[in-house]
């Protein structure tokens, strides 16, 4: 009985362990992505440039296919320079969404229902951009909510985008350059308008 005891301890001793060090394995990542999500903006800044507004929405659909297209479309922003009164358009940036441009197929909203389509999610993106442009006081040119309250922003927030039918416009009413920053990790979009001096 004794020995039967002694083991039982020791077994539940040893998993206790490793349900300890596997906790701060997760807390260690958790940790590590926020702090690398949080500094990765800095280190991209140019000495040339300046943040002059930031916005992050939670990514809650985290679907290989959705976030996909979110990564695709963020990427066409990469070299996207806009000149003082120069107005650019979000799906002129970002072009048509179909398989032969890149992009899969996750749920999108059309009118108020889901449906599976090329580019499904991206209005997430769409939104993030529009909520920095409001921050750096840039003009809204234009820009249309979806019919459906959406969960990564408040209701009536969010900015949805449909090519050849609806989108976002931004107009740089400042009087120096802009350029988009877009970092994406498993749980955030961010986008940060950086003025270029």
């Amino acid at each position: 009985m004794k020995n039967y005891v002694l083991v039982s301890f020791i077994v539940l001793f040893l998993a206790f362990n490793v349900s300890c060090e596997n906790e701060n394995i997760s807390n260690n990542k958790k940790q590590k992505d926020h702090k690398n999500f949080e500094q990765i903006s800095e280190v991209e800044v140019l000495a040339t440039e300046e943040i002059i507004s930031e916005y992050s929405t939670k990514i809650i659909d985290k679907t290989k296919n959705r976030t996909h297209n979110i990564k695709a479309a963020a990427k066409k922003f990469e070299k996207i320079v806009v000149e003082p009164e120069e107005t650019v358009s979000f799906n002129e940036i970002v072009g048509r969404r179909s398989q032969k441009t890149g992009f899969k197929k996750a749920k999108g909203l059309i009118g108020k229902k889901g449906t599976e389509m090329y580019g499904g999610g991206i209005c997430q993106l769409a939104t993030t951009v529009y909520q920095a442009a409001k921050i750096a006081n840039l003009e809204i040119v234009e820009r249309h909510k979806h019919q459906k309250n959406i969960a990564y922003v408040k209701a009536g927030q969010d900015a949805t985008i449909s090519f050849g039918k609806l989108d976002l416009k931004i107009k740089n009413n400042l009087s120096h350059k802009i350029k988009f920053l877009i970092i994406i990790n498993p749980n955030f979009v961010k986008v940060s308008i950086l003025k270029i001096t």
